[in-house]
Formats: C-alpha cells, sequence, structure tokens
C-alpha cells in the first residue's frame, strides 16, 4: 500500500483491462460491490468499485481516441452496460450512510463517465445521476447518544449550509443541467457558458438581497433571479418527482434536495404535498430527537425562503403558493412540535429547546411577519404554532405557581424563611 510505483503499475493494469476487455465482462465481475447483497467488507468493495472507475477510463479513454471522431458511435462498447451501472449505483446503500472513503470513491466512479459520455445520457439516467450527486453531496444527520439539559442542543444555526463536496457537486450539476438545454436529455455543449455559472457559496445570499434586484418582474412573473438556485430550474424540475420518489427514509439526502432545489418547485402545486408530507413525518414522533431536530430546521429554513420571496411583495401564481406553502410548513412544524410536547409522556428536551430556539431565530428575522404564522387563515384552523408556544407558557406559568405555593407551606410549617 505504500509502494507508489506498485500502485501506479497496478492502477495501469486496471485501466489497460478497461481498454481491451469488453465493459459487460469487468461490469459482470465487479457489479456485486454496488449491492447491499454483497458479502464482501465495505473495504473490499470500495476496492472492487475503485477498479471498475479505472476500467471505465480505459473504456472512455479508447472511445475518445477513435479518430476522425465517429457520432454514431455513441457509448461505443459501453452502452450495453452503462444502463445497468447507473442504475445500480442509483439503488445502492452505499449512498445512504457515506463515509469518507466510500464518497471519495462513488465521486471518481461518477466523473470516470459523466463528462465524457453525457450527450448520451437519457433522461432516465440524468434523474437518477441527479440523486446521486445529491446523496454524496448531503451531510449526514447528527447523531446524538445522550439527550442532556447542558448540551446545548438549541444553538444551531438557522441557514447552516447543509452540503460536501461543494466543488464537486457544483461541477455535476452544471453537466447534468447541459443535459436539459438541448430539450431531449441529451447533451450538446461541451462548455458551460459563464453567465450560468452557479456557486453554492451564495445560496443564502437571496436573503441579504431582498428587494434588491435591478430588473422589475411582471405581475405574473416566477420568482425573483436573486436565487441562484434557480439556474438549475430545468434541471430540477424535470427530475424532481424522480429523485423525491427515491428518498425513503433518508432525511440527509431530502434534506440536500431540498436545500438546492428552487424554492418555485418545491412550493408548486405539483409537489408541495409531497414535500411537506416528508417534512412533516421526519418532524414526527416516528423520527429520532435528532432527525426531528434537523427536520425542525429545514422547515424553519422553507420558512424563511417564502419569506424572503414573499416580502418582494410580488404577485402571480408562484408567489400566491410560496405563501401558502409557508403557511402550512409553519402549522405542520407547530403540530410536530405539540405532538413532541404535549401528547407525550416524556417530551425531549433537545426536540423542545430547539424548537424554541428556531422560532426565536424566525421572529427576529427582518423579513418575517409574525402575525403571517401565528395568525393563518381560517380554513387552516388555529394556529399550531401559537398553540405550542401558549402550552409551553402555561406549563411554566404553572411550574412557578406549584413551586410558589410549596414554598409557602414549607414556610409555614417550619416557621423559617
Amino acid at each position: 500500500a505504500g509502494d507508489s510505483e506498485a500502485t501506479r503499475t497496478y492502477d495501469c493494469v486496471c485501466k489497460l483491462t478497461g481498454v481491451f476487455l469488453d465493459p459487460i465482462s469487468y461490469w459482470e465481475q465487479l457489479r456485486g460491490s454496488l449491492s447491499i447483497e454483497s458479502t464482501l467488507e465495505l473495504p473490499q468493495r470500495l476496492a472492487d468499485v475503485r477498479i471498475l472507475t479505472l476500467c471505465i477510463d480505459g473504456s472512455v479513454e479508447t472511445l475518445q481516441s477513435v479518430e476522425p471522431p465517429d457520432p454514431t458511435l455513441g457509448m461505443g462498447r459501453l452502452e450495453p452496460m452503462m444502463p445497468e451501472m447507473i442504475a445500480s449505483i442509483h439503488a445502492s446503500d452505499l449512498l445512504l450512510s457515506c463515509s469518507v472513503d466510500s464518497r471519495s470513491v462513488l465521486w471518481a466512479l461518477i466523473f470516470s463517465f459523466l463528462g465524457p459520455l453525457r450527450q448520451h445520457l437519457c433522461f432516465e439516467q440524468v434523474s437518477q445521476l441527479l440523486f446521486v450527486v445529491l446523496a454524496l453531496a448531503a451531510k449526514m444527520p447528527t447523531s446524538i447518544s445522550n439527550e442532556l439539559v447542558g448540551s446545548g442542543f438549541g444553538d444551531a444555526p438557522l441557514l447552516e449550509e447543509e452540503l460536501l463536496d461543494s466543488d464537486k457537486l457544483d461541477q455535476a450539476l452544471t453537466i447534468l443541467g447541459s443535459c436539459m438545454e438541448s430539450g431531449r436529455s441529451s447533451a450538446v455543449p461541451t462548455v458551460v457558458p459563464e453567465t450560468n455559472s452557479f456557486s453554492l457559496d451564495s445560496l443564502d445570499d437571496d436573503f441579504l438581497t431582498i428587494g434588491t434586484t435591478e430588473v422589475a418582474q411582471p405581475p405574473e412573473s416566477k420568482f425573483s433571479s436573486t436565487d441562484p438556485r434557480r439556474t438549475r430550474q430545468e434541471l430540477f424540475e424535470r427530475a424532481f418527482p424522480a429523485v423525491l420518489a427515491r428518498l425513503e427514509d433518508s432525511f440527509h439526502v431530502f434534506r440536500s434536495v431540498v436545500y438546492l432545489c428552487p424554492l418555485e418547485i418545491l412550493t408548486s402545486a405539483e409537489h408541495a404535498d409531497a414535500v411537506l408530507g416528508r417534512l412533516s413525518s421526519f418532524c414526527g414522533p416516528a423520527s429520532n430527537p435528532a432527525t426531528r431536530t434537523d427536520a425542525q430546521a429545514l422547515s424553519a429554513q422553507v420558512i424563511l425562503r417564502c419569506c424572503a420571496i414573499e416580502a418582494q411583495k410580488a404577485n402571480g401564481t408562484s408567489m400566491r403558493q410560496a405563501s401558502t406553502f409557508m403557511v402550512r410548513a409553519s402549522q405542520q412544524l407547530g403540530q410536530a412540535q405539540i405532538d413532541d410536547g404535549i401528547k407525550t409522556k416524556h417530551p425531549s428536551y433537545m426536540v423542545t429547546v430547539s424548537g424554541l430556539s428556531l422560532w426565536r431565530q424566525l421572529f427576529l428575522h427582518p423579513c418575517f411577519d409574525p402575525r403571517t404564522i401565528l395568525f393563518p387563515p381560517k380554513e387552516l384552523g388555529q394556529s399550531r404554532p401559537l398553540q405550542w408556544l401558549a402550552s409551553l407558557l402555561a406549563d411554566q406559568e404553572l411550574y412557578k405557581r406549584f413551586y410558589n405555593a410549596l414554598e409557602d407551606a414549607e414556610t409555614a410549617i417550619s416557621g423559617q424563611t
């Protein structure tokens, strides 16, 4: 393992295997490394995936070496195995609990073919690869073994970035986004114009630049272009249903999807119910306290994004959908907190304190109007956040009254103050 020359020689042999061997042959030998049914240990599985990556490198370089270029070749000998391999990566258990090593190996596997073969990818494969790259960039949920009072659970920042390997994710999204530009789910451009550049570092800038857009929007316009997520609008709009269907119980991947997806898609009539349903399930008592805490923070992030859009005072269907989504999300968040704090015998300290901290941050944010949440439309019923906050105040006040009563009784009995 420490001999660099031996490692380079081994890598060269693997690449030459990809050059001379039919891809379907080495795929049949190595496909099991991506399956949950593999009997190999994780390091052995990752080693096989790395060999697969080197073999694909060899096959791709061979395909690209054809002179003069022949567009009719397509994926060449990779054609029979590529759809199955992408589907196997998409379904792999390695995505759902990525270690540092597995994340590095899978990124290398994706980039071994994504760029060179992007013009030959169909829409289904683009959707599957979108889920894969979002899963690889997703930060794992908080792991808390002991729920102690002095652990500071309520100090989580409201707008914390939820991504890993943002540079690789940016590169992958650029390639996948170019696959949508031709209108038939295949990419023609080889260079993405700089005017469409996208920086993951600026995802929260839209909260700081409310109302500063230079171009006036027409009455029925979509959301403001200040949100850099909109540069991926078409990619997420077309692939979102397929990505959402694969999420299952993976909160960290769902958080990555919500964090990157344009708000217009999240709040649309087609997807709002599904997104809110996922948020409700992760905030509910069926999840562990750490997941419920992170899901509450995600709900608050989405509410604040809706507030930022609503603060622009624009009209249109999309704006109304964002406003409705914000109220519904706050109602769900409040209901989840009621279920944990009122309807359960042993409420979670971590969830309760974190929830109080989130509402405090929301109420103090300059673009948030508490009246929208505390006094929702009549058709949505009474305000769940107000009910939860009032119940906490009532419980605290009752505790104080009991404490004072006990203190007075002890004084009366003992005669000591």
